[in-house]
């Protein structure tokens, strides 16, 4: 101490505050010991851009344990399996390549994508766990690489729900035969006869569409040298007003029926009453 001069000293909690200042600046790594069991050691954290960042096993526990709270045994069984999972691939180190080999590990190793984003999204979720606790943001940037894969949806050559030639033979014989039992009347199977080769060839909903057709459109339609068949918007399941063209089979099967229609605005039955 100098004469003349105040006595300066430091106080406890000013060397803690300092201390803490210092701590922050390192970052710890995960080191396994002779026996196996994990220590932690400061880092210093470098100026790199490709920097690995680090975390300790007690962090992957207490986010474990955050994430079980109030969850069924089902659901805790398969964060024990990710939480290990993702030990096996980083061992405290994330970066990379140690994120890049859980995803590989992951999907290799379940068949099922429900399985592969229950693990995924446990490390997607502790990466911002650490982002937070640690307040170090980068740690999100590795997210990227725990992206789940795009499904390839199978591609069916033929619908199940087809309808062949023979299905449509089937029924006209169907009806044919339903009218020479007596179980319909010769008129009703001169109706049904037509409309289920227009629906053949047209491929109107029958329901939605083809009952709600007109004989004033039918005779429209085969004045023109190309038959076309122009259904309204109001007639159509989904609004929209569109052009039908009538194959030549489908104008012989319908002309009957316009010749036997007493009224031009007459309603045609598109299905059994």
């Amino acid at each position: 101490m100098r004469t003349g001069e105040q006595a300066k000293t430091v106080d406890l909690d000013t060397l803690i505050a300092i201390r803490d200042i210092l701590e922050a600046d390192k970052e710890p790594i995960h080191v396994a010991d002779v026996n196996g069991a994990g220590i932690e050691e400061p880092r210093p954290i470098s100026a790199s851009a490709d920097l690995n960042l680090y975390f300790s096993e007690s962090d992957l526990n207490n986010f474990v344990a955050h994430r079980k709270t109030g969850l069924a045994a089902k659901s805790l069984d398969w964060i024990d399996r990710a939480s290990l999972a993702l030990w096996e691939s980083t061992r405290g180190e994330i970066s990379h390549r140690t994120v890049k080999a859980l995803r590989d590990t992951v999907l290799d190793k379940y068949a099922s994508p429900d399985s592969h984003s229950k693990v995924l999204s446990f490390a997607v979720g502790f990466l911002k766990f650490l982002a937070k606790t640690k307040m170090e943001p980068r740690y999100t940037s590795f997210e990227v690489y725990l992206e789940m894969p795009r499904a390839v949806k199978e591609r069916k050559s033929v619908t199940e729900r087809i309808v062949t030639k023979d299905d449509i033979e089937n029924v006209l014989e169907y009806i044919k035969r339903a009218e020479q039992r007596g179980d319909i009347s010769t008129e009703k199977s001169a109706q049904y006869s037509p409309f289920v080769i227009f629906g053949a060839f047209t491929g109107q909903r029958s329901l939605a569409t083809m009952e709600k057709l007109t004989v004033g459109q039918f005779r429209e339609a085969l004045k023109a040298e190309k038959p076309v068949l122009q259904v309204e918007s109001s007639q159509d399941k989904i609004r929209m007003s569109h052009f039908v063209p009538l194959h030549p089979q489908v104008v012989k099967a319908v002309q009957p029926l316009l010749k036997a229609a007493r009224k031009k605005n007459a309603f045609l039955r598109m299905s059994a009453s």
